[in-house]
């Protein structure tokens, strides 16, 4: 009855102007987390009764009822101990979502290589976060566990701490048989001179039906593909739209899929720094349309894989 005595005066206010960001209306409860004004006595109901962080909102949440946790804007946190998670979205069903504009994304900074942010619950969303390493390669920033199908992340960033020290290996590691998660507009970087970086977003197994799409990939992973599949075959992928500016000389590739994987990968605009080299490697079963490379930075791309002449 308190939650939706709030909503009512957020609407309130949202209408009067007398309130400068309101979240919209839920289906189940919604819940605010303000590292700045809240506090771990508040009930989270509002934003002037908000909670310190988000796994103290997560606990109040009720597992598949349509229930948001709204971080205010410029909220930090990081690990409380290492080897733990920064936040763990443990209820199914649940959205985290930041209150952002511009620069003001929610974020989480590791000061712990073995730190990780953590989603062991099916069907959750994770929208305008930013994920930053503060530490000497760190192994994981955000961890989809095998039970987390259906996970959506949108709108978020991923970066290193802009230094050869400061490294995130993984981005976005995904279980085996993790299913139906999506990764869109989004941001992954790297330094430009990254030594220890692996992957953006790698799949540790089968990934059926992952969506990839309109992301950011802008760096130097010099031990695998930003997007790298190649663990297990999957099927019904979807790797579309994206810009894959892939630095690294060595390793070079974009894309990498397991051979026999299916789906699509259609229309990325890929800058691969392995010369002569496709950018997408071993997608021999899937359809590949209007996907574009260059590997130098001042000409236009080709078409990858070659215009074919449609026979068998």
């Amino acid at each position: 009855m308190a939650v939706q005595k709030n909503k009512t005066a957020f609407q309130t206010q949202w209408l009067s102007g007398t309130l400068q960001f309101a979240p919209p209306i839920v289906v189940g409860s919604a819940f605010f987390v303000d590292s700045v004004n809240g506090a771990s006595t508040n009930n989270g109901a509002a934003w002037d009764d908000a909670l310190a962080t988000v796994d103290q909102a997560i606990a109040k949440c009720t597992a598949n009822s349509g229930d948001v946790i709204y971080m205010a804007p410029y909220h930090v946190e990081s690990e409380a101990v290492a080897a733990t998670s920064i936040w763990t979205m443990s209820k199914a069903g649940v959205s985290l979502v930041g209150m952002t504009q511009g620069r003001q994304r929610p974020t989480f900074t590791f000061t712990a290589a073995d730190a990780t942010a953590t989603v062991s619950a099916a069907n959750c969303l994770i929208k305008n976060c930013k994920f930053v390493s503060g530490i000497e390669d760190l192994a994981v920033a955000l961890t989809l566990t095998a039970v987390s199908d259906g996970t959506t992340i949108d709108g978020c960033i991923f970066i290193d701490g802009q230094t050869t020290i400061l490294e995130m290996i993984i981005g976005i590691s995904i279980a085996a048989l993790a299913t139906e998660i999506t990764v869109q507009n989004s941001f992954f970087t790297t330094f430009a001179a990254a030594s220890a970086t692996s992957t953006a977003i790698e799949a540790i197994g089968a990934a059926d039906r992952l969506w990839v799409t309109h992301n950011v990939f802008s760096g130097d992973w010099n031990l695998k593909a930003p997007v790298h599949l190649l663990a297990a075959k999957s099927l019904d992928v979807y790797i579309a739209d994206n810009d894959i500016y892939q630095l690294d000389a060595a390793s070079g590739l974009a894309v990498s899929v397991e051979s026999t994987t299916t789906g699509q990968i259609n229309r990325n605009m890929v800058f691969s720094g392995k010369n002569t080299v496709a950018g997408i490697s071993t997608a021999d079963k899937c359809g590949q349309n209007q996907n574009y490379q260059t590997t130098v930075e001042t000409e236009a791309g080709n078409l990858v894989p070659a215009t074919g002449d449609w026979a068998a």
